[in-house]
């Protein structure tokens, strides 16, 4: 079991969020913007994190947490395959501008956005420790959905389920943060294409 997040810890994250909600590049984000958002000395901080770049990770990583688990409840209340991965791409369309926090950390783990080194060193730490358990559970509750209704292949490798499933929910992220360049692809041309991407590949 987890242990409770202190107050003031938790008011760091959410003024992570908000920022970032709000437009704020999270390369250029301060300390000093972080804790007045928050309404906590600067020095405050550093007695919970050792940097700046520990903050704003772990402050994405919370929200992802907390969306991951959204996604997890909603393909639980569906029951085929199909409906599974449709609620993924139906919420990551409806949520991608509000929820920029989120989509942030998908777009860093995408490498659709450039962040220096000490973020993305903090990044891969923070992923490796919080965010894989997280997606693998998502994608296995997917992958036993999948074998029950014959569309997976239960003696082969789930690593190739798991694989295919990925790479179009992430994909389908990538095409979300960059529509606007693209010419003569809805969104439901999008999400269609990962799905039927995912049937063939399974």
């Amino acid at each position: 079991m987890k242990k409770e997040l202190s107050a003031k810890v938790l008011a760091l994250y959410r003024a992570v969020c908000t920022l970032v909600d709000e437009g704020c590049d999270i390369n250029s984000l301060t300390v000093s913007q972080i804790t007045e958002k928050a309404g906590i000395g600067k020095g405050t901080a550093y007695e919970y994190f050792k940097s700046k770049e520990e903050i704003i990770v772990r402050a994405l990583i919370y929200d992802f947490r907390i969306k991951a688990g959204e996604i997890r409840d909603r393909i639980c209340q569906v029951s085929s395959f199909r409906e599974k991965v449709m609620v993924i791409l139906n919420w990551l369309e409806l949520n991608f501008s509000a929820n920029k926090s989120f989509m942030q950390l998908i777009k860093i783990g995408t490498q659709s956005f450039e962040i220096k080194a000490a973020l993305k060193a903090e990044c891969q730490n923070g992923l490796d420790n919080d965010g894989r358990e997280l997606m693998e559970g998502i994608v296995n509750e997917m992958i036993n959905s999948g074998i029950k209704e014959g569309l997976i292949d239960a003696s082969a490798n789930r690593y190739y389920a798991s694989a295919s499933l990925s790479s179009q929910i992430v994909q389908f992220a990538v095409y979300l943060s960059s529509m606007d360049t693209i010419e003569g692809v809805t969104v439901q041309d999008a999400k269609d294409y990962a799905l039927e991407c995912v049937l063939k590949t399974l």
